[in-house]
């Protein structure tokens, strides 16, 4: 008697993943574009723009999601704010840099944090004994460093009319890779198997201590002077109106919450170098949709190569090692 014929093993299509990869980052890269397009809006008033519509689109899906134990918050609230304070430190490093260099070169500067980080676990190995990053990932940050280098004989230049890449804009833009870099670790005691934190539990509040970081900075910092209650674009809540309305709504919900957020669900299904490898394509989206939208020159020789062995770096970076076993400091943020 033959036996019954066994149903072959069914294999989850990961289609839809690496779908929601692509439009993910998409609308990323679309956010240096659309940050241009908003030209006489304030840098940092643009960063807390953004962010403001973000939290409030969050709020929804916050309000569903399964709070952290009351008994985690003593330890946990100082790490809170200082992982929105560098998000929003990040935003609005990055959205300076956009208006005082070219719109590519702030993209790859500000995608360096791979690098960061690198460098920043090789120190860790010589305080404290922790593993040390492998060799591809160090040569990867060493070529990084050096496409960086050779992307500044392009500063001055005139890219066919557009703003010209500067020393200033382009050391901002890597200020904010910085600041990526510590919202990063930060968030590993949030995030991931040390922490456990539900994905909108942990960036609700976050989103909301980075865009009230973005307010401080404008009242500040800005060249002019920012107002609190009216409708200006020289106002905090000048995103309320006209096409800054629009463009504040697709900066929060399609570039914050359909690419930051939808990158941070898909880690649960795709790899942490995957998703680091896929957005090494923001700098290169970002530029042609800059071009597309007439906010972004076509970049100089220098930046070509430059950027392209910059490129080449991270990819060795990320490739080297996947961050997501890296070890983190302290015990996380647990009941």
């Amino acid at each position: 008697m033959s036996s019954p014929a066994q149903s072959p093993l069914v294999v989850p299509s990961l289609l839809p993943y690496y779908s929601l990869l692509l439009l993910s980052v998409v609308m990323c890269s679309s956010a240096g574009p659309v940050f241009a397009l908003l030209s006489t809006v304030p840098p940092f008033l643009k960063a807390g723009y953004r962010l403001t519509f973000q939290s409030l689109f969050q709020l929804i899906p916050w309000m569903f999601s399964n709070p952290a134990p009351p008994s985690v918050y003593p330890a946990c609230v100082p790490y809170l704010l200082l992982a929105g304070f560098m998000l929003g430190t990040h935003f609005c490093t990055w959205v300076y840099s956009i208006d005082h260099t070219t719109l590519s070169h702030s993209l790859l500067f500000v995608s360096m944090h791979p690098i960061i980080l690198n460098f920043y676990y090789h120190l860790r190995s010589k305080l404290w004994g922790e593993r040390r990053p492998s060799s591809l990932e160090t040569i990867g940050s060493i070529v990084g460093v050096a496409g960086a280098a050779v992307m500044m004989a392009d500063v001055g230049s005139d890219e066919s009319g557009a703003q010209s890449p500067t020393l200033w804009g382009d050391f901002v833009a890597f200020l904010g890779a910085v600041a990526m870099s510590i919202y990063l670790l930060v968030g590993e005691r949030f995030r991931g198997e040390k922490g456990g934190w539900d994905l909108w539990t942990y960036i609700e509040p976050v989103t909301v201590i980075a865009t009230l970081t973005c307010w401080v900075y404008s009242f500040l910092l800005e060249e002019q002077s920012v107002k609190m209650f009216c409708l200006d674009e020289d106002c905090v809540f000048g995103c309320f109106k006209g096409d800054r309305l629009w463009y504040s709504i697709y900066l929060g919900v399609a570039a914050g919450i359909g690419g930051h957020a939808g990158l941070n669900f898909l880690l649960k299904f795709l790899s942490t170098q995957i998703i680091g490898t896929a957005l090494l394509a923001e700098p290169v989206v970002g530029s042609i949709i800059g071009y597309a939208l007439d906010v972004q020159g076509v970049p100089g020789l220098w930046t070509w190569i430059g950027g392209g062995v910059l490129m080449v770096g991270l990819w060795l970076t990320i490739k080297g090692g996947d961050r997501s076993e890296s070890p983190g400091e302290g015990e996380g943020c647990r009941s």
